[in-house]
């Protein structure tokens, strides 16, 4: 796709959408979204079946491939930036991590933007883990959306208990494995910026 073609994915607006959609197309508003799905390349068909109910290679958790448009993709008609920081780097049964970014608008007009967070684990972990269930690359825990003029900063904390730093098993229980886990901050373009903990 050429860099000055936009899609947009509506899926299904009903009837109040198109007048939504005609105000964010015009710029009358803008506060788009993130992809909630990975559209995958042609050639992915080819290497799977509708059959086939395993993650293996399957949704933004488990893909090793390059998608067409990746799980929380979205861009906007102005520009953001963002930077994280963690009060501890140690999770515990009662002690959550807790994690605050600040995020500016650094465009030319008023914007929504949304902040995602995602869990990973260390490579011991996933050794370990891997032996007996999928462990995914990422997995989406939390996510803010907020509303900033131009030049405007804000801060965003979120506080995520240990119970998700869990991986489900494979009798489908969520399973928490001591070692080196980490959390990513990500806003679907641009840089993203991550911070380890230790369970």
């Amino acid at each position: 796709l050429s860099a000055r073609v936009a899609i947009i994915e509506a899926f299904n607006p009903a009837g109040q959408g198109p007048a939504a959609l005609s105000a964010l197309v015009y710029g009358l508003e803008n506060r788009w979204g993130k992809l909630p799905v990975t559209i995958y390349p042609k050639a992915y068909a080819a290497t799977t079946t509708l059959q086939d109910m395993a993650f293996t290679n399957r949704s933004y958790r488990y893909y090793t491939g390059t998608p067409l448009f990746a799980f929380g993709d979205g861009l906007s008609l102005t520009s953001f930036e963002h930077n994280c920081s963690c009060t501890s780097s140690a999770v515990g049964e009662d002690r959550p991590a807790t994690c605050c970014c600040g995020l500016r608008n650094t465009g030319a007009r008023y914007g929504d933007e949304v902040l995602m967070l995602y869990h990973s684990v260390g490579a011991a972990v996933r050794a370990k883990a891997e032996r007996v269930h999928p462990v995914p690359l990422r997995r989406l825990v939390d996510f803010t959306r907020v509303g900033l003029k131009v030049g405007e900063h804000t801060k965003a904390c979120f506080t995520t208990p240990h119970v998700r730093f869990a991986l489900t098993n494979a009798r489908g229980e969520p399973t928490i494995y001591p070692g080196e886990h980490r959390l990513i901050f990500s806003r679907g373009n641009g840089h993203e910026s991550s911070a380890s903990f230790t369970l």
